[in-house]
């Protein structure tokens, strides 16, 4: 409560995953294109960084269409795909 001056943590989308958050901002309205996540920088979203495939990944599991621009935005594809061969 305010009242108690202890320091608390709050991490409301802890026990949710990367798709169920992606599902939540577009429930929201947040501009996904406006928002970042490729390591590479620059203009535009790379498309084969950890995060850009995690982020492309998680955007698909909401059924919505990512309206992000990426230099490949197939790579996830096949990023996932071998990572699952790999962890089968």
């Amino acid at each position: 409560t305010r009242d108690d001056p202890t320091p608390a943590i709050m991490a409301p989308y802890l026990g949710l995953t990367k798709g169920q958050i992606a599902l939540r901002a577009f429930d929201l309205g947040v501009p996904i294109e406006e928002t970042w996540s490729c390591y590479k920088g620059g203009d535009i979203h790379c498309g084969r960084c950890g995060t850009c495939v995690e982020r492309r990944e998680a955007i698909e599991t909401t059924g919505r269409r990512d309206p992000t621009g990426y230099l490949d935005r197939e790579y996830w594809k096949a990023a996932t795909e071998e990572w699952k061969k790999n962890h089968a």
